[in-house]
């Protein structure tokens, strides 16, 4: 796109743009309320991260892109949102994606606590486990020992 096109001049790029932003919005609030509205009475640490990553998309694509598109539609107009609803456009893009990437990081990190929690738990398991076998193999072999010894009984 040359910088004397509009985003108006390439056919069905709004209608795409519009609908993609329609189709996150609804996506991303059908989510939010699955995992809200659930009968649960505790929430998981990596559903809440997926509330906060879906709001943050709702965000985006239902206040920040439509608003970016008409402007970009109606280039050389002058914006009509006043100077508060434009300070908000120029700075929700970055608060959301700013706020998606620390909740992945922080994902991330979980993620990697309780793989780490599961990995010490698997090993403390196999460690028992071991010991326990190796209780019950010098108890097979003592007895399989004692079997062999026995003296054998006259009649």
């Amino acid at each position: 796109m040359s910088g004397d096109e509009h985003l108006g001049d390439i056919p069905g790029l709004t209608l795409s743009l519009s609908l993609m932003c329609i189709f996150a919005v609804c996506l991303n609030i059908l989510l939010v309320t699955g995992i809200l509205f659930t009968k649960k009475q505790q929430y998981s640490s990596v559903e809440l991260f997926i509330v906060n990553l879906s709001i943050s998309d709702i965000l985006l694509a239902g206040v920040a892109v439509p608003v970016r598109i008409n402007n970009a539609s109606h280039k050389g107009e002058s914006f009509v949102g006043g100077d508060a609803v434009c300070k908000l456009v120029m700075f929700l893009p970055l608060l959301t994606v700013s706020s998606s990437i620390y909740t992945m990081v922080a994902i991330a990190v979980d993620r990697y606590k309780e793989i780490l929690k599961l990995k010490k738990l698997t090993t403390e398991n196999i460690k028992h486990r071991s010991r326990n076998m190796d209780l019950e193999s010098r108890y097979q072999f003592t007895s399989a020992l004692r079997i062999q010894h026995l003296p054998e009984r006259r009649r």
